[in-house]
């Protein structure tokens, strides 16, 4: 019998080791025996009885045959190694309707089980990932339990806990956020800073005139402007998570500056570039490409073509490298991807062991498809009559194969027959 390290135990001993002398290595026994197996990929063991509570605890693997070689690969392509982001999206439900929302026509769902994302984010701690989002739907108003989940993870003060929000609060008055009732959005800050929040980072999808109308709130997007150094004043950092376009719209540009300008208190006079420069480069904010999936389909541009697409480029290196973030779905999945809630996860954190999921990504159905690009095979049964023959961004074609690789039974032969029971009005083509 033979020692090997976890998914979890390999990025726990590696994040270990980078901050602890040889002599602390030395005095500690889990921390001793996981730097062993690191350095000789896997040690011989005659009985499992003396390392039962070890294994128990999801840190190493109990095998019978060993491959160096694969054992050796396994650690280098370890699916947790580059995770430094933690994101809940707390709740699918929301009190605006987007024009691009990707969760417009989805179930609404909300997380109740705080003890169990309290016991998760304890997890992650471990393997010193130190940044926490809350996203949504719209978690400041219907995330009940997110500011006490917040409250443990930065009960210590040594972590970067965000706030997702569309802004609905601002200049509010006698106002309920996520089960709390607040007089102002003065006092709400206050809560959110007592809590743990960090930083709030308010969602912006273009210039002042394309933002309103895509959130459908006339008068939001200067909400936002000049609620900056109020927030700053509450000793939060406000950011922003925009949506951008393949090309980017000079009035778009110029609010940006604006925005960074307010944000970082910067010179009036300085470089234009330098400004955007810093707002980029900022990780604590967020952008995202606009897809056109969910509310997003009806603003499709489509500018490519299905029939042009490499077939290399089909598959998302995120769901084998997961970088930088890994997401806990509002229904429990755990995924790096949020455009679909099927077909895309690791696991369900209420259905399965927290600890089992991370140490088997490499099982999961969704790792196997993008891995080995599978979901290339499946390009051909994309009924074009039903989703169209341009699409505006590759990551709709992904999540559409994605999901349909998932409905079809990878262990059987497609069929016609397969192909209609998952969309019934569709005549399937089945060319070469």
């Amino acid at each position: 019998m033979n020692l090997i390290l976890t998914n979890f135990g390999h990025r726990f001993i590696s994040e270990k080791i980078k901050f602890l002398t040889q002599e602390q290595i030395d005095n500690n026994a889990l921390t001793r025996l996981l730097c062993q197996v690191l350095k000789e990929k896997t040690i011989a063991i005659s009985s499992v009885s003396d390392y039962k509570e070890i294994v128990n605890d999801g840190y190493l693997w109990v095998i019978d045959q060993i491959d160096v070689a694969a054992i050796d690969f396994r650690y280098k392509t370890n699916p947790l190694e580059n995770v430094s982001r933690i994101i809940f999206e707390f709740t699918t439900q929301c009190n605006f309707n987007c024009a691009h929302c990707r969760n417009g026509s989805m179930e609404k769902q909300t997380e109740v089980n705080i003890e169990k994302l309290k016991s998760i984010a304890d997890t992650f701690h471990l393997l010193n990932i130190k940044r926490f989002d809350f996203v949504g739907g719209e978690v400041s108003k219907y995330g009940k339990g997110w500011l006490e989940l917040a409250c443990h993870i930065n009960r210590n003060g040594d972590n970067t806990v965000t706030l997702y929000t569309n802004g609905w609060w601002l200049e509010a008055a006698d106002f309920e956020a996520a089960g709390k009732f607040y007089q102002n959005d003065q006092e709400y800050l206050s809560d959110l800073k007592q809590n743990g929040v960090t930083h709030v980072l308010f969602s912006i999808d273009g210039h002042e005139e394309l933002h309103d109308q895509s959130r459908k709130q006339i008068g939001l997007y200067q909400k936002i402007l000049t609620s900056f150094d109020r927030i700053k004043q509450n000793g939060i950092k406000p950011r922003i998570s925009a949506i951008i376009h393949d090309v980017l719209e000079m009035d778009t540009v110029v609010s940006f500056v604006d925005i960074a300008t307010r944000i970082y208190d910067l010179p009036a006079d300085m470089d234009v570039s330098a400004k955007m420069n810093t707002l980029i480069q900022d990780p604590t904010n967020q952008f995202s490409h606009f897809i056109d999936i969910g509310n997003g389909a009806k603003l499709r541009k489509n500018r490519n073509k299905i029939a042009d697409i490499p077939l290399h480029l089909l598959r998302c290196k995120a769901f084998y490298r997961p970088s930088p973030s890994l997401s806990i779905m509002a229904n429990g999945n755990l995924s790096v991807c949020p455009l679909l809630d099927a077909g895309q996860s690791y696991g369900n954190i209420h259905e399965q062991d927290f600890m089992d999921i991370l140490n088997n990504f490499q099982d999961s159905f969704a790792y196997k498809l993008h891995a080995g690009n599978e979901i290339s095979t499946y390009l051909k049964y994309l009924d074009q009559d039903v989703f169209g023959t341009h699409f505006d961004h590759l990551c709709t074609i992904r999540a559409i194969l994605t999901l349909l690789a998932k409905e079809i039974n990878p262990m059987q032969p497609v069929t016609p027959e397969i192909l209609l029971e998952i969309n019934p009005t569709c005549t399937p083509s089945f060319g070469t």
